[in-house]
């Protein structure tokens, strides 16, 4: 699982796994936490690029996603925004050369740095990766430089681009 690896560089951090992972405690780990890691499904919706949303485990009288027009209103500590899952990061471009989607909306948000996908992501090697992205953050590696060498590390167990390169970080480093 993916969030058990990452826990062995961060033991202490809260995790929310399964039917844990609700819409409200989504919420308060973008207001109380400097690092955010969402390992769940996302939608884009092309038409309405905020009504775009991860999903979140369903919970009574209440949603199961976590949608874009509602990160917008979050009071928003999280510096870094980790969006491990499929396309996370596609886009559509509006007006000038702004692209509305997942990745700019935690931006205008408040994070300083996304991480987020280009396209379908194989399981497997997106565990590999991201424990080596935050084995590497936890030794003082930069977001750039730990995705880099996350990424060169996976690249030896599954050479094709498909399994290694999707991942990129947008944002302040």
């Amino acid at each position: 699982m993916e969030t058990a690896g990452i826990a062995e560089s961060y033991p202490r951090a809260e995790r929310a796994i399964e039917k844990d992972f609700t819409h409200d405690r989504a919420i308060r780990a973008l207001e109380e936490h400097d690092q955010v890691h969402f390992a769940t499904h996302g939608k884009y919706e092309d038409g309405a690029p905020l009504f775009s949303a991860i999903f979140t485990a369903p919970q009574a009288g209440g949603p199961s996603r976590l949608s874009l027009y509602e990160v917008m209103n979050v009071k928003l500590r999280a510096r870094l925004v980790v969006l491990s899952a499929c396309e996370t990061d596609k886009g559509k471009l509006t007006g000038g050369d702004e692209i509305a989607g997942l990745t700019r909306t935690f931006l205008l948000a408040g994070a300083e740095t996304v991480v987020s996908s280009l396209w379908q992501v194989s399981d497997e090697s997106t565990a590999l990766l991201m424990q080596g992205f935050y084995r590497r953050l936890s030794e003082g590696e930069s977001t750039a430089a730990a995705l880099r060498e996350s990424a060169l590390e996976v690249r030896k167990k599954f050479p094709h681009p498909f399994y290694w390169a999707a991942f990129v970080e947008t944002g302040i480093d």
